[in-house]
């Protein structure tokens, strides 16, 4: 007949595939079930990652102090490549934020990290 031995192999595979679905969607096996055993997989980070698990925390997070110079303050967002450094007060508690986006409108003026994020009227 001079047939590959691929059809039976096709067949073989597709008869595998179709016993391991029936036997998935009769155990209730799901996405989450999926994810939880390919945790690394596209599947298993989009449904297992949360933002506590990818945020930075703590001496992770550039500050920099709310009398720090837009000179400093841009220098600081340099060093850490993040795109922010959070804007503190003297307890280290988070007043604002100064970003890459703020540095535009910021271009020839001398201002202070905490107002940065505010325009003028």
């Amino acid at each position: 007949m001079h047939l590959a031995p691929t059809s039976s192999t096709v067949t073989t595979l597709m008869m595998g595939d179709a016993l391991a679905m029936a036997v998935m969607q009769a155990r209730g096996f799901n996405e989450e079930d999926f994810a939880r055993s390919h945790p690394a997989g596209a599947l298993g980070a989009r449904l297992l990652n949360n933002v506590h698990h990818l945020m930075r925390q703590g001496d992770a997070i550039p500050q920099v102090m709310l009398a720090t110079s837009v000179m400093d303050a841009m220098l600081e967002l340099s060093r850490t490549g993040l795109g922010l450094v959070a804007v503190c007060d003297e307890q280290h508690v988070v007043k604002g934020v100064f970003t890459d986006g703020d540095l535009p409108s910021l271009a020839g003026e001398r201002r202070r990290a905490h107002h940065a994020g505010q325009r003028k009227p």
